[in-house]
């Protein structure tokens, strides 16, 4: 999220046994060099790039190394240093304790966006009911 507008977006999997990563799948999408009017023709509320919001343009292969640099570093302590992961996503978090629709199995829903879970899921709440989303479309 920058000036308000989301970039970006990540996708974590990842496999535990006997308290130790097995494996993680992280997979990352950034709006880097995108024009405003490409984003504008995707219609989808509030999206930006890099370029769009800092008027120049970027060298992917830096803005990769960066991110790649950033998480070796954490997940060389992963899972012990979870709760500190957790506790800075929801720091920046745009839609911690709103209103969120989610799109779940082609259903719309309405519910507000809690906290994530010890096991990396979102919790919301829907109709006072909290539910586990570990998978799902957030609008």
């Amino acid at each position: 999220i920058l000036n308000e507008k989301k970039i970006g977006g990540i996708l974590c999997e990842s496999k535990i046994r006997n308290g130790k990563s097995k494996n993680i799948v992280i997979g990352i999408g950034l709006n880097v060099n995108q024009e405003d009017k490409d984003i504008q023709d995707l219609n989808i509320l509030n999206a930006g790039s890099l370029k769009g919001e800092y008027n120049t343009m970027f060298k992917r292969e830096e803005i990769i190394s960066s991110i790649l640099n950033s998480l070796e570093s954490l997940l060389m302590f992963f899972p012990n240093n979870k709760s500190s992961i957790i506790h800075d996503w929801e720091r920046s978090c745009l839609h911690l304790n709103k209103t969120i629709e989610l799109t779940i199995d082609s259903k719309k829903v309405k519910g507000v966006f809690i906290e994530l879970g010890n096991n990396g899921c979102g919790i919301v709440d829907i109709d006072g009911k909290l539910i586990d989303i570990s998978s799902a479309t957030i609008s």
